[in-house]
């Protein structure tokens, strides 16, 4: 994900070197918070991960944790094929517009626009909010 202006690079993309894990699954990419199906994709061109076994300690981590729903990996499939793009491209511009304009005007606070997220990260001046730290903030 990318907004306007900026270019997505993929990590695998980067490096030649450097084993690289990619997380991605329903909850980001079809904004289906909670439904628990993901995958991880593994590039590593000098088997860094292999000599170590890491790919089988992962399997079993997440065969112990995940506890993904087996209907919902069921139509992970006819998701990822069909699609349309213009699913990516509408969310991808609202998230980009509500990224734009959230916290804008709350006094105190100074959001720092994402290139591409579904998070943001925020200044909280506490000299002009009626709270001593950060912590009190959020509190």
């Amino acid at each position: 994900m990318a907004f306007t202006g900026y270019t997505f690079h993929p990590m695998a993309s980067l490096t030649n070197s450097v084993p690289i894990l990619t997380c991605g699954g329903l909850a980001k990419q079809y904004l289906m918070p909670g439904y628990r199906v993901g995958w991880l994709l593994v590039h590593d061109q000098n088997d860094v991960f292999a000599k170590a076994n890491i790919a089988q300690a992962v399997r079993n981590c997440a065969t112990v944790m995940i506890g993904a729903n087996t209907l919902m990996q069921s139509g992970i499939p006819k998701m990822l094929k069909e699609t349309p793009q213009s699913f990516y491209d509408d969310t991808n511009r609202i998230l980009e517009e509500n990224a734009n304009n959230a916290l804008k005007d709350i006094k105190g606070v100074t959001p720092s626009t994402p290139q591409g997220a579904m998070y943001m990260m925020i200044e909280i001046d506490v000299s002009v909010l009626d709270v001593d730290n950060d912590v009190q903030f959020s509190e």
